[in-house]
């Protein structure tokens, strides 16, 4: 029985649990653990309560000193200490001055150690000692804890005082008037609970702590004199509300450096949302001939957020209600029960103190029996009282057993059972039987006595039982109700009239454990046996984990199988054997396997029937055997290699490492070593690689690959086929079998090989188109052999440490490689993270279609960042795509920083973010079905020149609406030609047929521009741009505009000075004056000369030298040195213009 009582008597260890319960659920403050207890953490044997000396296992109760020994006899009303000086306090009451220790000090509780005090129901203290200072509440010595569902009322000047912690793990704490409400020596920590202080000192203490709970505190000098460390969010779901006002009038925003201001505090969880009505359906409740144990809520529901946490059943006996412990005891007619539901509510709701709503149980009225208060909500006790009338037994459950049923190849006539031979688990008998089998359809009777059990047939066998005086079935009685033999059995229904009940048990019979057909080799100390997989042990074939079989999906695995031995002899030295059903076996290789067969003519393993095999996994496989590593036995039977690694080594005269019909490998890793044949199969195309590598090392020349002429009984070397193979691939090959002269494979001397090895090669993802001999286009895929000079002709290099693909001179024309249905010239199918294309020389892409059901994409580059760089040029002219690297959901980018380029495609180029920063890029949109320039979800321009010319879109924004970013331009120039009126920045409503006009983003953009557009697409008429026009431009040109800029610094030559700009353009021209007469032009301080410095030759040193000694100093030079000495004098060393010269001469 699930029981909750109010009976508070509660023994030690049950307090202890309870403890533990509440401890393991609520955040603690992490503090350093010693295996010796400190003296904080040390209980102290006596306990002062109400001034009553407690020792360990004694009570008193509230009004009286006497001290009592062992667990409380009363329910509520005492103060009781434990071992590890816990101390309980049930409604406990107390007004005096308490215990006097310490000379003065007077305390209603006192401890000398540690104390945990445990709250129950409400209790009160209150100190009246006149001595304020000396007048406590609750005092210790040692760690101080409150725990428990109850609530304290601490009426006393210093209320809580502890030397060493204060805390609070749970409980509700209400000091309502103190001068100190709580004085720690060590740390105060709340952790749940409710603690509510009016004092006029702070709270005192080594540091405060406030991780749970509901705090609310007021204090004339502030509530706190250290600044709490607050661990709830306060953000989202706590409530905290501080105020320099002791009655909280304004809230302030709280700021810990302002904490001892705070003379209002208040930290609060959320308000719980009460719950005023009740109802619990779905509760079975024992009716007359019932155990009370049948009392049931385990299928309980509920009509609001609470549920059931513990029931008992009471029955009134005289003139009071009694708790009926036995579960076994039967419900009888004619006494009143009542059932009492603990009913908790769920997080975050609670129930009022006065519930009025309803209160139903199964419907029916029920009451409020008790209501329990805890520091944060309260939980409900609901009654309902029931009775019988009755004048018989009701029969609730049906049990049989004893019966013996018959056996497959029996009968229904072997089913020998009778009324007497039979036993009953209640107050009936069987009064007659039947017996029926299922055909699919329907149940028939099946009483013929040659017609006998089969496997997988349902069967059931029924009985009619009729109760005993004084008893009747239950109405209630269902299916679950009934057991026969001990099992679970059905109920059919009551037998009007009679009152019989009829019920009934199907059973059938599986069959023998299923043999599917494969044998594995296991050792029976040296001996070796063949185990062979059946339903019953395919889950772990062996006992030791190392092969399981899935039925289901005809799946063997191989997990660390380990054989050594002759074979098994039953089936011709084997170690694994199968019958291969038609749907195929597939053998799953995990860790590492190994199989070592020494008997005659032995295999590793060998496979019968049509069935295909396949080998796959991440583990390998080693078969050393004499004749055949892998063999399957049949005209039709194919073996698939996928990511498998083999070893195979045959020894015998006539061995195959591998034979069947067909072998395809598609990735892995296969070695074999043969004394003959390497791979060896029936049909002469047979062998295909379209992955991974293989290694064969033979003793025969030509017989790495052999095609098995049954018919004309020949072996006939042949070449694997390696057109489909995924990658890339290096073969070679040698005649030596240990491959020691191994050079490049040539199908030429085939015959002669004994070795032959290919090794998959590591390849970059890149295809480039290139012609054959023929003039065929094939696609070169860029691996590790060829990457410094893809084609051999030095048009294409790849740098796989920067991921940089260069095109120098790189020139196609064709109809492209890939499938049917698609044709590129450059692809990359699969993401390599970056893509660096350098342009060197001049380079020219042409990839024509022959069919509008080829879509033809000159440069494809699968979810990778591309960037386009270089000096040199590249055109594409592609029948649908110039360049795309748009994937489904990939957000790869495409960023052109130099080049020239030009496209001429109908899609010109898509990439979901595109950048340009540099370069050149010419498109050309031409054709039909909207031709587009760009198709971009993210476009920005921030240098370079753009043209686009297109008889659609000029750039596509993959859009959904006018929302999304618009393309953003922040340098560069770029002139659009559209058919479409606003095309040239736009998205496309593919629903409504409709572009809809964008406005670029130019608000960045460096430097001035000048941006015309118009209405007709080669732009005459073009006008100033305005962004209210944009749906209706079919031409926009930006194009940036130099502002000149002439700085403050004079240029000057004989006559005049200026300002120039960088671009030559001068302003502020004019003569040089001279007002002052000092002989330097008042503007630019050039030396004219006057009547104090006749012609400037009395320079300032800022002007050099005069005139007259320049002339002098040229003449001299002609005279000494030539003229050109003076020239290097005067336009070197001087800096002079030519005009300077001839106006100093002149003045001369």
């Amino acid at each position: 029985m699930k029981t909750n009582t109010s009976n508070l008597l509660i023994s030690v260890l049950l307090m202890i649990a309870m403890l533990l319960g509440v401890l393991a659920i609520t955040p603690l403050t992490v503090f350093a653990v010693s295996s010796t207890p400190t003296p904080e953490e040390t209980p102290a044997e006596t306990v002062y309560v109400g001034g009553v000396a407690l020792n360990v296992g004694q009570y008193v109760t509230k009004g009286s000193t006497t001290v009592v020994e062992g667990e409380p006899n009363v329910e509520s009303g005492y103060a009781y200490y434990l071992s590890g000086g816990t101390l309980i306090l049930s409604d406990y009451e107390y007004e005096g001055t308490g215990y006097t220790h310490d000379t003065s000090e007077k305390s209603v509780v006192y401890s000398e150690g540690k104390l945990d005090v445990i709250l129950f129901g409400k209790n009160t203290i209150m100190n009246t000692a006149d001595a304020i200072w000396t007048a406590n509440g609750i005092r210790t010595k040692g760690n101080l804890t409150f725990n428990g569902p109850g609530a304290i009322t601490i009426n006393a000047p210093y209320a809580i005082c502890g030397v060493a912690l204060v805390r609070i793990d749970y409980g509700k704490i209400v000091i309502p008037d103190s001068t100190i409400a709580i004085e720690a020596g060590g740390n105060f920590v709340l952790a749940h609970g409710v603690l509510q202080l009016n004092s006029s000192q702070p709270i005192l203490s080594g540091a405060n702590f406030i991780s749970g709970g509901s705090f609310t505190a007021t204090a004339t000098q502030g509530v706190f004199q250290k600044a709490p460390t607050i661990s709830v969010d306060t953000e989202n779901e706590y409530y905290m509300y501080v105020s320099y006002n002791v009655d909280g009038s304004v809230q302030e925003a709280y700021a810990s450096e302002n904490i001892t201001q705070y003379k209002y505090f208040r930290l609060t969880p959320p308000a719980k949302t009460e719950i005023n009505s009740i109802s619990v359906s779905d509760v079975v409740i024992p009716e007359v001939g019932d155990v009370i144990g049948a009392f049931d809520c385990s299928s309980a529901t509920y009509g609001g957020n609470y549920y059931e946490d513990g029931w008992s059943i009471e029955a009134f006996v005289g003139e009071e209600w009694q708790i009926i412990e036995d579960d076994t005891t039967v419900v009888e007619a004619g006494v009143q029960y009542r059932a009492i539901l603990w009913i908790e509510p769920n997080e975050g709701y609670t129930f009022p103190l006065d519930i009025t709503g309803e209160v139903l149980l199964n419907g029916q009225a029920a009451t409020v029996h008790k209501i329990y208060e805890y520091p944060d909500y309260n939980s409900v006790e609901i009654a309902y009282e029931f009775s019988y009338t009755a004048t018989t037994t009701s029969i609730t459950s049906i049990s049989v057993s004893g019966a013996d049923l018959p056996e497959v190849g029996e009968t229904a006539a072997d089913m020998a059972f009778t009324p007497d031979s039979l036993t009953y688990g209640g107050a009936y008998k069987m009064v007659g039987r039947g017996f029926q089998k299922y055909t699919g359809t329907e149940w028939v009777d099946y009483n013929s006595d040659g017609d006998v059990l089969k496997y997988g047939v349902k069967y059931r066998v029924s009985l009619v039982l009729a109760p005993n005086e004084g008893y009747v079935f239950a109405d209630s009685i269902t299916s679950s109700d009934v057991t026969f033999n001990g099992k679970a059995g059905a109920f059919d229904t009551l037998i009007a009239g009679v009152g019989y009940a009829s019920i009934y048990y199907e059973f059938s019979y599986e069959a023998p454990a299923t043999d599917y057909g494969i044998t594995i080799a296991d050792k029976d100390g040296s001996a070796t046996v063949g185990v062979d997989i059946t339903s019953e042990n395919c889950a772990d074939v062996l006992g030791d984990g190392t092969v399981t079989y899935d039925p289901a999906t005809n799946t063997l695995a191989l997990n660390g199988y380990q054989y050594e031995g002759e074979g098994i002899v039953e089936t011709g030295y084997l170690a694994i054997t199968a019958d291969i059903p038609t749907e195929g076996l597939t053998i799953v290789l995990v860790g590492e396997n190994s199989i070592t067969v020494s008997g005659s003519e032995s295999a590793g393993m060998a496979f019968f029937g049509e069935g295909d095999l396949t080998v796959k996994g991440n583990g390998s496989l080693s078969i050393n055997t004499i004749m055949y590593g892998i063999t399957l036995q049949s005209d039709s039977g194919k073996l698939t290699i996928e990511n498998a690694k083999l070893n195979i080594t045959t020894t015998g005269a006539m061995a195959i490492g591998i034979q069947t019909t067909d072998f395809v490998m598609t990735s892995g890793d296969v070695k074999i070593t043969a004394s003959m044949i390497g791979i060896g199969t029936s049909n002469e195309n047979g062998i295909c690689l379209n992955g991974g590598s293989v290694e064969i090392g033979s003793a025969l020349g030509g017989y790495a690959f052999i095609y098995l002429d049954f018919e004309h009984f020949t072996f006939n070397p042949i070449k694997p086929d390696l057109s489909g193979y995924v990658g890339a691939y290096k073969m070679t090959a040698g005649v030596n079998a240990d491959g020691s002269d191994a050079g490049e494979f040539n199908e030429g001397f085939l015959n002669s090989y004994k070795y032959v090895n290919i090794t998959e090669i590591e390849s970059y993802g890149i295809t480039i188109a290139d012609k054959d001999e023929l003039g065929a286009t094939v696609g070169v895929l860029i691996t590790e052999e060829n990457y410094t000079d893809v084609l051999g002709d030095g048009t294409v290099t790849y740098d796989p440490a920067i991921h940089t693909l260069t095109l120098n001179g790189y020139q196609y024309e064709g109809s492209g490689f890939g499938s049917a249905y698609s044709k590129y010239v450059i692809y990359v199918p699969d993401s390599i993270d970056e893509l660096i294309i350098v342009l060197e020389g001049e380079n020219r892409i042409g990839l024509s279609t022959e069919s509008d059901r080829v879509w033809a994409c000159a440069i494809y580059i699968s979810d990778t960042d591309v960037v386009v760089k270089g000096n040199g040029s590249l055109v594409m002219n592609s029948a649908i795509v110039g360049f795309s690297n748009i994937d489904g959901e990939s957000d790869s980018s495409l960023e052109i920083k130099g080049g020239n380029i030009t496209v001429n495609a109908l899609k010109s180029i898509g990439a979901k973010y595109f950048k340009m920063s540099g370069g050149s890029l010419i498109i050309n949109a031409i054709g039909e079905d909207v031709p587009a320039g760009f198709y971009s979800y993210e476009f920005k321009m921030t240098g370079g020149n753009l043209k686009i010319t297109s008889d659609g879109i000029g750039i596509e924004m993959w859009h959904e609406s006018d929302e999304d970013a618009p393309p953003t331009i922040s340098g560069g120039t770029f002139e659009i030609s559209t058919k479409i009126a606003g095309g040239a920045f736009c998205y496309y409503n593919y629903d409504e047929d409709v572009c809809v006009a964008l406005t670029p983003d130019l608000t960045n953009y460096v430097c001035a521009y000048k941006m015309t557009a118009g209405a007709n697409a080669d732009g005459t008429s073009a006008v100033d741009y305005s962004a209210s026009d944009i749906a209706t431009y079919k031409y926009a040109k930006l194009e940036s505009v130099h502002v000149h800029d002439y700085g403050t610094a004079w240029e000057s030559d004989a006559n005049e000075h200026w300002n120039e700009c960088e671009c030559g353009d001068k302003a502020n021209v004019a003569p040089h004056a001279d007002e002052n007469n000092d002989g330097k032009c008042d503007i630019c301080d050039y030396a004219m000369g006057n009547a104090d410095n006749p012609g400037g030759e009395i320079e300032s040193e800022k002007t050099g030298l005069s005139g007259g000694a320049i002339a002098g100093i040229a003449v001299g030079s002609v005279a000494v040195a030539g003229l050109g000495g003076f020239s290097l004098f005067w336009f070197v060393i001087k800096k002079k213009k030519l005009v300077d010269l001839i106006a100093v001469l002149r003045k001369k």
